[in-house]
């Protein structure tokens, strides 16, 4: 007579249980046709969906398709760490919270953050000095109030000398920022951008999202 082998339910809400099945889960991400591929060293974080603008196309609004984190603790494997949204200049007191708190749990790497958005203020300058990068991108849909903000947050960032600083400029509106070359030397580099329809995270990086 053969052994019947009976399963038991499992309780998926059990810590122990729940480690495991995410534990599974990030193997079968990584692992592609048998290999495992490289490590991911970069977490791009989507802190918030609230945004200024409504860019076609935008990248960072399918919520259903991005690892959500709810453990602060997820992000100290990383060596760097990229913020992003949405808009996180919009929560800029949260952005400073969660810096400060990510250096007080011993996370040492270096910290970015990409914003399309700046308003001179006490907490935009105490962001900045927290930062490791920022990356500012100009949207097609700039307005004349766009331009403006960018020439002040170049005399800005001309000030942050620990500041690694990109600038990213829609091609479509090149042209219209011939006149500020001046300001382009105030930033570490200075980038045409091509508006893709699908933006997949680099190999090294991995999207995920820690709402604050």
């Amino acid at each position: 007579m053969k052994n019947i082998r009976t399963c038991h339910p499992v309780d998926i809400e059990n810590p122990l249980v729940k480690s495991m099945l995410e534990y599974m889960s990030r193997v079968g991400r990584e692992t592609k046709g048998g290999i495992m591929s490289k490590p991911k060293t970069t977490a791009r974080v989507i802190v918030t969906y609230q945004c200024n603008r409504s860019c076609p196309g935008c990248c960072n609004t399918h919520e259903n398709s991005v690892r959500k984190i709810e453990d602060i603790q997820e992000l100290l494997k990383y060596k760097e760490i990229v913020i992003t949204g949405g808009e996180p200049m919009l929560i800029k007191k949260d952005v400073i919270r969660l810096l400060l708190l990510l250096r007080s749990r011993g996370f040492a790497g270096k910290i970015y953050m990409y914003t399309a958005f700046f308003e001179d203020d006490t907490y935009s300058d105490i962001l900045l000095d927290r930062l490791n990068g920022i990356t500012f991108t100009i949207h097609a849909e700039a307005t004349e109030n766009d331009i403006v903000v960018f020439k002040q947050l170049s005399n800005i960032i001309a000030t942050k000398s620990h500041l690694n600083s990109r600038l990213f400029i829609d091609s479509r509106i090149w042209d219209r920022f011939q006149e500020s070359q001046r300001r382009f030397s105030m930033w570490s580099e200075v980038r045409k951008l091509e508006w893709k329809d699908e933006c997949k995270p680099a190999e090294h990086e991995e999207l995920a999202e820690f709402l604050l």
